[in-house]
Formats: C-alpha cells, sequence, structure tokens
C-alpha cells in the first residue's frame, strides 16, 4: 500500500492592482532560485501557469515556462531545454509533468541542477506509446466506432420501419462514428501518425535503459550523489471510463454515463430482437439475424475499460485494472530510488492543476530541495500612480507598495517623499501632491533605500478650460479678491483626496489652496 501525503494548501497571496513603470519602482539584486516548469507530451509550457504562479507566491523561486517541439525525439527537445538554461546557476531546479520528468533527468547528464521533482511522468515507459506505433489503439477505435455504428446503420438500410427513421440521418453514421473515434484517439490524445517522440517513450528504449539511459545503473548512482529527487505517481482512482479519463478529463462523468447507458439499450435490443420479436413484422428475420449486431455494440461498449487497462499497461495478472492516471500506470510513475509521494484522483491530463500536485511540490521545494519562503521584507517599491496631471490649485495623491523577493506585495509601506521642484508640485509626508505653479515636477519614495518615482505634470487651463479628462470639466475658482473671484474666504487644507488620487478647490466658497514649501 502506498503512502499517501496530504499537505495543507499553499497559502496563496494576492497581488495588489498597482500600476508600475520603470520610472515607478526600483529593486533589489534578484535572488530567487532559479526553477524550470516543463511541460510533456501534445501540451506546452502555458499549461504549468497555474502551479508556477501559485508556487512562486510561497518560494523564492524565478520560474520559467519554456515550450517544446514535443512530438520531436526526446534528446532533441533535451538539448532544446538546455538551451533555455543557458546562463543558469547550478542551483537551478527542475519540475517536470510526464515526458518533462524526462526531459529533466537527461539534460541533467549534460549540465548541473540541484534538484528535479517529476509529476506522473513515465520513468519506466508508457505501454501505451508501444500500442500506438503498432496501430492497435487505433484498430481498436475504429472497431469500437463501426461497432457502435452497425446495428443502427443495418436497419436503416435494411427494415422499412427503421428506414423512415434513420435513412437519411443515418446514411453515413457508421462512418461518422468509426472517424469520430479515430480523431478522439489521434488529435485530443495526440496520437497522431509516427510520431518519433512515441519510440522514446516505450518500454525498454535506449532513451530511457539503453547505455546511456536515463535509467542506466551509472546514470541513478549519479543522480542519487548529486541531485535531490521527488516523484509525484498519480492514481485516478478508477478504472471507469479511462478513455475519457485520458481524453477529455472534464466531461469524464458525463461520457462514462453515456457509455454504459449506451451498453444497456444496445444489450436490450438484441435481447429484444433474438427473443421477442414480433412473428407477424414482415422484417421479423431480418431483425432477429440482425441481432448480433446490438449484442456487438454492447459488448464493445462493455469491454472498453479493460482494452484501455490493458493499452495503458495497468492490466495485471488477476484480470483487474491496477492503479493508473489513464495513460501512465503508477509502476511507472515511480521515480527510481528518489523519495515519492502519491496522490489520488486526478488524471494524467489534469495532474499539473491539481491542488494536491501542488501542494506536493510545495512540500517539496520547501523540505526536500530547501528553497527559502518568501519573507515580509521589502524588496523592491512602486509608486501609484506613476503619473498625475493637475492644474494649479489642485491636488493628488500618491502612494508606495512594497514588494518582497518574490514579488508578491507586502502591502503599503511609509515612505519619505521629496519633490524635485516644490514650486511646480509639493508634497507632504502622507503623499498629498500640491499643483502650485505650470510645469513638471517628479515626486520620490524612498523605502529602507529604495525608492520608485511619479511623475507630475502641472498645466494651466487656457481661457477656463480643462486639460485633465478624468475630471468633470468645471471653471477654476480663485481666491477673494483675484481677477474673476466668486467671493468668499479662504478655505482650510482639503482632506485627504479621493480614490482617483486628484482633487480640486471648492466652487463656493472658492479659493486657491495655500502653497506648502
Amino acid at each position: 500500500m502506498r503512502a499517501i501525503v496530504i499537505i495543507p494548501l499553499v497559502r496563496i497571496v494576492g497581488m495588489l492592482a498597482i500600476g508600475t513603470s520603470t520610472a515607478g519602482s526600483a529593486a533589489a539584486q534578484d535572488t530567487r532560485q532559479p526553477t524550470f516548469f516543463v511541460h510533456g507530451f501534445n501540451s506546452n509550457g502555458e499549461s504549468w501557469k497555474q502551479a508556477a504562479d501559485r508556487l512562486q507566491q510561497q518560494y523564492a523561486i524565478r520560474t520559467y515556462r519554456p515550450s517544446f517541439q514535443w512530438y520531436q525525439p526526446l534528446d532533441f527537445q533535451t538539448y532544446a531545454l538546455r538551451d533555455h538554461m543557458a546562463g543558469q546557476p547550478d542551483t537551478t531546479i527542475s519540475i517536470g509533468h510526464s515526458n518533462g520528468g524526462l526531459l529533466a533527468r537527461r539534460v541533467n547528464q549534460l549540465r548541473p541542477l540541484k534538484a528535479i521533482a517529476t509529476v506522473g511522468t513515465l520513468h519506466r515507459g508508457a505501454p501505451l506509446a508501444q500500442h500506438v506505433l503498432n496501430d492497435n489503439v487505433i484498430y481498436w477505435g475504429r472497431w469500437l466506432g463501426y461497432s457502435v455504428a452497425d446495428p443502427v446503420f443495418y436497419y436503416a438500410y435494411n427494415t422499412d420501419d427503421w428506414w423512415w427513421w434513420f435513412a437519411w440521418p443515418y446514411a453515413n453514421f457508421h462512418w461518422n462514428v468509426g472517424f469520430g473515434m479515430d480523431a478522439i484517439l489521434r488529435y485530443n490524445l495526440g496520437l497522431a501518425f509516427d510520431f518519433t517522440v512515441l519510440r522514446d517513450m516505450t518500454p525498454g528504449s535506449d532513451f530511457l535503459e539503453g547505455p546511456l539511459g536515463v535509467n542506466a545503473d551509472w546514470n541513478v548512482a549519479r543522480e542519487i550523489a548529486s541531485v535531490r529527487r521527488v516523484g509525484i505517481t498519480s492514481d485516478a482512482g478508477t478504472a471507469l471510463g479511462g478513455l475519457w479519463l485520458a481524453a477529455a478529463p472534464g466531461s469524464w462523468g458525463a461520457l462514462t454515463s453515456i457509455q454504459y447507458t449506451a451498453f444497456f439499450i444496445y444489450a436490450a435490443a438484441g435481447d429484444y430482437y433474438l427473443n421477442y420479436g414480433d412473428y407477424n413484422d414482415p422484417y421479423y428475420y431480418e431483425k432477429r439475424a440482425g441481432a448480433w449486431l446490438w449484442y456487438q455494440g454492447a459488448y464493445a461498449l462493455w469491454t472498453m475499460d479493460p482494452y484501455w487497462c490493458i493499452f495503458t499497461g495497468a492490466w495485471d495478472n488477476n484480470y483487474g485494472c491496477v492503479p493508473s492516471d489513464a495513460v501512465v500506470p503508477v509502476w511507472s510513475q515511480y521515480y527510481p530510488n528518489a523519495l515519492n509521494f502519491g496522490v489520488v484522483g486526478p488524471a494524467h491530463m489534469e495532474e499539473k492543476q491539481s491542488p494536491a500536485v501542488q501542494n506536493h511540490l510545495g512540500t517539496a521545494l520547501g523540505f526536500v530541495f530547501d528553497t527559502r519562503t518568501c519573507s515580509n521584507n521589502v524588496a523592491s517599491i512602486a509608486v501609484s500612480p506613476t503619473s498625475l496631471t493637475l492644474q494649479p490649485g489642485w491636488w493628488g495623491y500618491v502612494s508606495a507598495v512594497g514588494y518582497n523577493e518574490c514579488n508578491a506585495s507586502v502591502g503599503s509601506v511609509g515612505a519619505s517623499w521629496s519633490s524635485s521642484d516644490p514650486g511646480v508640485a509639493s508634497v507632504d509626508a502622507s503623499g498629498n501632491v500640491y499643483a502650485n505653479a505650470a510645469g513638471g515636477a517628479t515626486i520620490t519614495a524612498t523605502v529602507s533605500g529604495f525608492t520608485a518615482r511619479a511623475y507630475v505634470n502641472v498645466q494651466t487651463p487656457d481661457d477656463g478650460g480643462c486639460t485633465d479628462s478624468r475630471l468633470p470639466c468645471e471653471p477654476i475658482a480663485y481666491a477673494k479678491g483675484a481677477t474673476g473671484a466668486t467671493g468668499g474666504a479662504a478655505s482650510p487644507k482639503p482632506e485627504r483626496p479621493p480614490q482617483d488620487g486628484v482633487g480640486r478647490t471648492s466652487r463656493a466658497p472658492a479659493t486657491r489652496l495655500p502653497k506648502t514649501r
């Protein structure tokens, strides 16, 4: 019995929606650990985005998600991965799913790595790849499709009562269902003609077991001595609807229900026409003779799961289906002489998005690979907003937000504020910016030696017009005694501006704000 390690969900720190620019932030030297998330068969780097984004919020890792031509030989992909890693330190970590785990192990023969984690990786090969190369899976898919279509096709053309219902709509049913199963296997699963990568994926291939293979005794011994390693194995937890778990895991429940509902309908139809047909029906003998077609369709639907179990290499000597993720059996997923965790539930194509798998990866990073967790220390800051457009007498507001070494927000931070030209725009200790005269000024925030800046553009309106499109167009009010004054005493210093960061003097009583220099 495999031990199932249960790890609490990784806490995700939400990022604040803060506008930044080159002028608006300054960062310390990046000390995060380079970590490559490597995809596998019929996939790309984008498939790792959710896991990479989640883990980098907790651990000090700098993530990379390269994409390769996944259908090419694994050595071809290995050299591509090595090129992506060029210039990275020997402390680089690689996390690979499916074939991506094999690529990580192979690239480690070409350059040092600190650690390797594999998820659902076919360390001993995938029997499914061999069956694909032998066309067994495709032939089975066609037989399955034709077996389901044959009864309808037969009755559409050989009995009068079925003809009116099925003649034209189902004239091509036989071909379409067979072609549909073929398409599911070839395209949804990536089992197209003669992909060269399939040869490397077969059990016993040179890539796996040859003199330079990843499982060669010398290579396993080298990995034990020099690389920290974790393997994550996945068991889908059921052998029902194995094809749908592999091809369309998101619709597995519905498709499996359709499969077994259709089985009962086909079996009942075969039984009816064989044993309970109407002797007075002029097509009685034709229907009775065709009953075996219904039984054949029922047999095909009933044996879908055992056949898929055999194709994936999960069939055992006790005529049962052993644990598998619907594509790779668990026995092949075990990383030789590594620390292996097991999860139950995700099918092969869902493993990267599985919270349980991501929790195990977090455990690997934190407790096996000794990766630093993210702190609350400020490693860079940003000012928001990065620019303001004001008119003389208006005010605005800027704030500083800190980010840790994982580039995750640690919230608002107290900053020392200064202006490059207080005569144009001045700023107080709270980040309130006052527009004093037309021109431009730079507002600088300083926190623990880190600086970030915002630019203030103060414009004088022509003929009382407005220059800031973010605010309703109103005339500027003047202080009592000035040209165009509307009267009224000078108003006190305004309260903190609204959330848009821009304010203006009131209309009545009206005044220009006092300058703060």
